[in-house]
């Protein structure tokens, strides 16, 4: 879905531990460091937007654990690199965080009643729709694949290679299942990473057109931010 990422250094050197199996004892720390990698992310500012800026940063760990568990519970793998410097949540394919079997056991209604209406239509209303477009341009109906739902690096650790380290161990995992990866870029600087490592942009849409800045932050006729739809495919074995 979102991803927040440096990219002016090599590729790093250290290994991910992956997840073994059902990842809910990786929430805690993943929440962590998503929480503060997205602190200043556009999207968060916009679908927050009816907290105040204390209130916004202090409810983020909140909303990534929501997240993050019904993540776990659908079958996520949550990988880290670095002693949680960075991590990674990776969909597997027909796996849906919605899940309604799974929404009240992750806590994502009282997520959503804390986000209040506007956030709520933000999400369902007005981000899903033009997401699913977009993916319809590339992704045919029924082909399944994996989604980036989340990767970040804390914000003084980044540049050193460690969310292309995790990305390349999502791209080996999908090659190994010959399936394509699809998300959703929410800065330029993480659409630079993932052009260079293979992805391509397949289009893009804007949110809070007249009424946010590129921010994120609610602005009277503000320009409104700009999401990239991205996808990778793998490149098939020489026979």
């Amino acid at each position: 879905m979102f991803t927040v990422v440096g990219h002016r250094s090599p590729i790093s050197d250290r290994a991910v531990t992956a997840s073994d199996g059902p990842c809910l004892q990786r929430v805690s720390k993943a929440t962590a460091v998503l929480a503060e990698a997205f602190r200043k992310n556009p999207y968060f500012a916009y679908v927050l937007s009816s907290l105040k800026a204390p209130q916004r940063q202090a409810y983020l760990p909140r909303y990534f654990k929501a997240l993050l568990t019904a993540a776990a519970l659908n079958h996520a793998a949550i990988d880290e690199i670095d002693s949680w410097k960075s991590c990674g949540v990776l969909m597997p394919p027909d796996s849906d965080v919605a899940n309604p079997r799974t929404i009240l056991q992750a806590g994502l209604i009282s997520m959503l009643w804390n986000v209040r209406l506007g956030g709520c239509r933000i999400m369902f209303l007005e981000y899903t729709p033009l997401a699913e477009a977009c993916k319809a341009k590339t992704l045919r109906d029924g082909e399944k694949f994996f989604y980036v739902f989340f990767l970040g690096t804390l914000e003084d650790k980044r540049g050193r290679g460690l969310a292309s380290a995790l990305v390349r161990h999502h791209q080996d995992i999908a090659r190994q299942a010959g399936l394509p990866i699809w998300l959703e870029a929410t800065t330029e600087e993480s659409v630079r990473l993932y052009l260079k490592l293979g992805f391509v942009v397949v289009g893009d849409f804007m949110l809070g057109v007249g009424k946010a800045g590129k921010d994120g932050i609610r602005k009277a006729g503000g320009e409104g931010l700009k999401i990239w739809g991205m996808v990778w495919r793998p490149t098939p074995l020489a026979s």
